[in-house]
């Protein structure tokens, strides 16, 4: 007997599986309604909100492509006692046809989902931006050892029951020769997280055959800053995303932006809520922080003698640490909140060597 379920959201992704299940899951599950927070009817159905989907005796509810919002929605679908929990993959929404145990993934309620993290796979650049927000322009030929990443995905999967959204990047990650190994790692260890490689895209066209198909067969999306130099080389890049069948997404650069300050003189909660990347969690050497900040100011101070207090990190091996405290730090401000203003200044994006680079690149005028 099909069990009752709802679908979680009112977009594409919400739809197109409900039209997977009406089309080759009706044996499994019987869609009763919608759940969001806005009122209406879609597909035919109620949208429930929370509150109603509490009160509506539905046994089942499944979380299509929810990535980085799996921690918030599990925080409220645990309110909702006896109800099973179920995340599709967005590497299943794509696929005309699907097995059920792979497109409908139960999930643990008894331990948090992690929002999602980034991962240096290089930290130094073939492109070198001004400003950049990784410092990769003052990195030399950095590394980071597959070993020491091994042994920190495992202990995330002992901490969190599953990871929403996964970058491999850098700096420019296909100047690691053990790009392919990265990326089998990581899909090993998260089955079914969303893994993103974040590439300025010009390496691409001299890429080894087994590292595009390792990436294809891993399901893992190119994320393309399509700076000038990228669009002008493109007619070389662009097919071979179409000859491999990668998935990408494109975001056109043409201005990067500074706001870090020397002085702390900014309210530091009202950054971090203000602030677009205090999700953009960060992953180095065992230690998890809110965003890149830590990173870089690490390097300014090193480069420039600079004498910033550096904070933010949450070491994965604190003893008694789990997945709730870890998120719930994760979602505090930083001290280093208070060296960021909240407007930002732009400035048009060109390279800018290490030998050229100088800190005002990256620090705003105060006053």
């Amino acid at each position: 007997m099909a069990r009752s379920a709802v679908i979680y959201g009112i977009g594409q992704s919400a739809f197109i599986v409900l039209q997977k299940i009406r089309e080759q899951f009706s044996d499994e599950f019987q869609v009763e309604a919608m759940l969001s927070e806005a009122p209406g009817t879609f597909g035919g159905l109620p949208v429930l909100d929370f509150a109603r989907f509490a009160e509506a005796g539905i046994t089942d509810c499944i979380l299509p492509n929810a990535a980085k919002r799996m921690p918030k929605l599990l925080g409220k679908l645990n309110a909702v006692p006896g109800i099973q929990v179920y995340f599709v993959p967005a590497s299943q929404l794509r696929r005309e046809q699907n097995e059920k145990e792979h497109f409908f993934i139960p999930i643990d309620k008894g331990k948090p989902w992690l929002m999602g993290f980034e991962f240096h796979v290089a930290d130094h650049c073939n492109l070198n931006c001004r400003g950049c927000g990784h410092c990769a322009n003052l990195m030399g030929n950095r590394f980071p050892d597959i070993r020491s990443y091994r042994r920190d995905l495992l202990r995330l999967g002992q901490l969190f029951a599953g990871i929403g959204l996964i970058r491999l990047m850098g700096g420019e990650p296909f100047l690691n020769q053990e790009l392919e190994a990265y990326v089998a790692l990581t899909r090993e260890c998260f089955p079914v997280s969303e893994i993103h490689i974040v590439t300025n895209g010009l390496l691409l066209p001299k890429a080894e055959a087994r590292l595009l198909q390792a990436i294809a067969r891993h399901q893992v999306i190119l994320d393309i800053s399509m700076y000038p130099p990228t669009a002008a080389a493109w007619d070389k890049i662009g097919p071979v995303l179409d000859a491999y069948g990668i998935e990408k997404n494109i975001s056109p650069v043409t201005e990067f932006y500074k706001r870090f300050t020397l002085g702390a003189g900014s309210d530091r909660e009202t950054v971090f809520q203000d602030c677009s990347t205090r999700t953009c969690h960060s992953l180095r050497d065992g230690k998890l922080a809110a965003c890149i900040v830590p990173f870089s100011t690490e390097e300014l101070n090193r480069v420039y003698h600079t004498k910033i207090p550096v904070d933010g990190w949450i070491n994965l091996y604190e003893p008694g640490i789990d997945g709730e405290e870890i998120n719930r730090r994760l979602g505090c401000p930083l001290e280093l909140c208070s060296h960021c203003k909240r407007e930002k200044e732009y400035f048009p994006w060109e390279v800018r060597s290490r030998e050229e680079a100088s800190l005002q690149d990256w620090i705003c005028v105060e006053g």
